[in-house]
C-alpha cells in the first residue's frame, strides 16, 4: 500500500473520517471546515490580488488559503450528477489541490452516474503545492472488480489540463476507481512539475483509454503511467529545452518491486501484476531535451515469477487482471540524444533504449550529423571526394535512424552517437575489374574513392549506413597533373558506383573552372571517376542562299574552266571585230 498511502497523504484524506457532505446545487459553495471551494459546474477563476489568492465566478468570490482545494464539480452529491463541463482557470496565487470533476468520498456503487463531459483546467501562473487531479475519490467500495465496472460509475469523457509558467507539484489524471476516456495534458513556457514520484502520472487505481502528454521548454521531475492504473494508449511528446527526470514505460515502481522482495499479495504490498499497465506507448524526445533515462517500470518485469510465487494465493485471480499481453505492449521510442543516467540492468530497473532484443520495443535514435565540406579549390594529386553542401547533407542524415545494437547499448549508457560522412581516395580498388568491365574502350578511369556514412562515438565505429532516403550532393576534385585535352577533342566525365554488386552510372557535371565535378548519390560504397575524350566533328559548309526560299544554282564548273571559256569568246570577238575594220578600210 506504499504508493496508495502516498496518494491519500497528498489528498489529506483518510477512509476513517468522512467529511460533512455538501449537496449538489447550482451555486458555488465554500466548505470552510475542509477548505473546499465546490464549483458545482460553475466556471472558477483564481487570481492573486494584493498578496491574497482569490477565486471568482459569475456572481461571487472567495478568498482562499494555501491549503484550499478547488472542486470543479460536486462534492459527495446525494443524487446522480451529470455536468456537461467544468472549468477552472488559475492565473496566480497559491492553493493546495485542484480536482477537475466530481469528488466523492462516500460509497458510490449505488449511483447510476457521477459524470462530467469535459473537464478543463488551465494554469497560467501561480503554485499548486499538492496535486491537480482530473478525477479522484476516497472510495474503495468497488475493490478489485473496478476494472470491469468502473466505466459505469465515476467518469469523464475528456480531461484537458494546460500548465504554463507555473509551479505544480503533481498531476494525476485519474485515481481511486475513476475513469477518463481521453486525457490531454500540455506543459509549457517554463512550467515546473516538482514531485519526484507523481510530477506527471496518468493515474493511480484508475482507468484512462487514451492519454496524450505534451511538454515544451519545461522541467518535469518524473513521468509515468502511474501505479495500479490501466492505460489503453499513451503518447508522450517532449520538445524545446526541457529537463526531465525518470521516464517510465509502465508504472513508476522501479525499485524493490520484484517477486523476491514482495511478501504477500492481498494486503497492498509489492507484487500486484496490475501495477501500471499500458496497452501501447509512443515516446518522442526532441534534440534539446535532457532526461535521466527511459525505464521499463513494473509492467515489463518478470511477472511469471510473481505467478509462481503466489500460485496458491486465493486472491491471485482478482489481482492478476489487466490489459492482455501488457508485459509485451508495443513501445516506440524516438530520441535524438542519449540519456544523462546510464542504464542499470537488474530485475527492477533497466533502460528500454537498449532492450533491442525484444521485438515489441522499437528505438528510433536520430543522431547528430557531423559533416565537413571539402574545399573545391584544394590542390590534389589523386581524385579526392567530399561533400558539397553541409546543410543539405545534415538534413538528409537527420532522417537516418540508428538500429545498430551496439550503438543503442552505448546510447542507453549515456553516450551520444554521431553520424559522419567519411570520404577516402583509393589507390587500388577491389572492384577495379568490375568497373573496367563497365566502361567503353575509349574511356579512362581517372581514380577510385570510397564514401561511407559511419555510426560513431569518438574513435569507436559501431556500423555504417549504406543508403539514405534522399540523394546527397558530392564533389570529386580532379588531380592537378591531369593530362590536358588534345586539340580537336572534348572531354566529358561520369561516375560509376559499385553498390551491392551492381554498377550504376551517375551524371557528373564539370565546374566552370574545370577543377572538380559534382554528382549526387543516395547509396554509399565505392566509386570510380571516368572520363571520355571525343573528337570534335567539324560541320560541313552550308549551301548559300539568296533568301530563305530561293536556292542559288549549283556550280557546274570550277573557276579555271569558266575563265578559259570567257577568254576564248573574247578573243574570237576581237578577231571578228578586227577583220570587219580592215574590210571597211579597203572599201
Amino acid at each position: 500500500m506504499i504508493m496508495f498511502k502516498k496518494i491519500m497523504i497528498l489528498m489529506g484524506l483518510t477512509f476513517l473520517i468522512i467529511p460533512t457532505t455538501v449537496n449538489a446545487e447550482d451555486t458555488v459553495v465554500y466548505d470552510q471546515a475542509n477548505d473546499y471551494l465546490i464549483a458545482n459546474g460553475n466556471a472558477i477563476t483564481i487570481n492573486e490580488e494584493n498578496g491574497q489568492t482569490i477565486a471568482t465566478w459569475d456572481g461571487g468570490s472567495q478568498v482562499l488559503t494555501n491549503n484550499s482545494t478547488i472542486i470543479g464539480g460536486a462534492y459527495n452529491p446525494e443524487v446522480d450528477v451529470n455536468y456537461n463541463s467544468t472549468n477552472i482557470t488559475m492565473n496566480g496565487g497559491t492553493i493546495k489541490t485542484i480536482i477537475g470533476g466530481n469528488f466523492v468520498t462516500a460509497n458510490y456503487d449505488s449511483y447510476n452516474t457521477i459524470k462530467v463531459g469535459t473537464i478543463n483546467i488551465t494554469i497560467n501562473g501561480g503554485n499548486v503545492t499538492n496535486a491537480i487531479f482530473g478525477l479522484t475519490s476516497g472510495n474503495t467500495a468497488l475493490g478489485s472488480k473496478y476494472y470491469d465496472i468502473i466505466r459505469d460509475y465515476y467518469t469523464a469523457d475528456t480531461v484537458n489540463i494546460t500548465i504554463d509558467n507555473a509551479t505544480v507539484a503533481a498531476t494525476i489524471s485519474t485515481s481511486s476507481y475513476t475513469y477518463i476516456q481521453n486525457y490531454n495534458i500540455t506543459v509549457g513556457n517554463n512550467a515546473k512539475l516538482t514531485d519526484p514520484d507523481y510530477a506527471i502520472s496518468l493515474g493511480s487505481n484508475g482507468v484512462v483509454d487514451n492519454a496524450i502528454v505534451n511538454i515544451d521548454n519545461s522541467t518535469v521531475e518524473n513521468i509515468s503511467s502511474g501505479n495500479r492504473a490501466m492505460i489503453g494508449s499513451w503518447t508522450l511528446n517532449i520538445t524545446g529545452t526541457s529537463t526531465i527526470g525518470n521516464i517510465y514505460a509502465g508504472s513508476n515502481y522501479p525499485n524493490g518491486e520484484s517477486a523476491s522482495t514482495s511478501n504477500n499479495w492481498s494486503n497492498w504490498s509489492a507484487g500486484y501484476v496490475n501495477y501500471g499497465q499500458v496497452g501501447n506507448m509512443i515516446f518522442t524526445l526532441g534534440e534539446n531535451v535532457t532526461y535521466n533515462n527511459i525505464y521499463a517500470g513494473f509492467q515489463y518485469l518478470d511477472k511469471e515469477a510473481f505467478f509462481n510465487k503466489y500460485a496458491t494465493d486465493g486472491v491471485l485471480p482478482n489481482y492478476a487482471t489487466g490489459i492482455e499481453g501488457s508485459d509485451q505492449a508495443s513501445v516506440t521510442i524516438n530520441i535524438k540524444t542519449a540519456p544523462l543516467v546510464p542504464s542499470t540492468e537488474n530485475d527492477t530497473l533497466y533502460s528500454m533504449i537498449n532492450d533491442y532484443q525484444e521485438n515489441y520495443i522499437t528505438v528510433n535514435y536520430t543522431p547528430t550529423a557531423n559533416v565537413e565540406v571539402i574545399d573545391p579549390n584544394e590542390e590534389v594529386e589523386v581524385v579526392t571526394p567530399g561533400v558539397a553542401n553541409s546543410n543539405e547533407a545534415e538534413e538528409v542524415l537527420g532522417n537516418v535512424t540508428i538500429k545498430n545494437e551496439d550503438a543503442l547499448e552505448a546510447i542507453a549508457n549515456g553516450n551520444d552517437v554521431t553520424i559522419e560522412i567519411v570520404t577516402t581516395p583509393i589507390e587500388e580498388s577491389t572492384n577495379a575489374i568490375l568497373f573496367e568491365e563497365n566502361i567503353s574502350p575509349n574511356d579512362t578511369i581517372l581514380g577510385y574513392f570510397d564514401i561511407s556514412i559511419l555510426i560513431k562515438n569518438d574513435s569507436i565505429v559501431y556500423g555504417n549506413i549504406s543508403e539514405v532516403e534522399a540523394p546527397i550532393t558530392l564533389i570529386a576534385i580532379l588531380p592537378n597533373d591531369l593530362s590536358p585535352v588534345k586539340e580537336g577533342y572534348q572531354r566529358t566525365y561520369y561516375i560509376l558506383r559499385s553498390h551491392d554488386g551492381k554498377i550504376t552510372k551517375l551524371e557528373a557535371i564539370l565546374s566552370e573552372d574545370g577543377k572538380y565535378v559534382t554528382f549526387a548519390s543516395d547509396k554509399f560504397s565505392e566509386y570510380a571517376l571516368v572520363y571520355t575524350d571525343t573528337k570534335i566533328n567539324i560541320p560541313s559548309e552550308q549551301i548559300p542562299t539568296t533568301n530563305d526560299n530561293e536556292i542559288m544554282p549549283p556550280k557546274t564548273y570550277d573557276n579555271i574552266s569558266v575563265t578559259l571559256i570567257t577568254a576564248i569568246v573574247t578573243l574570237i570577238g576581237l578577231i571578228i571585230s578586227s577583220y570587219q575594220i580592215k574590210k571597211n578600210l579597203h572599201n
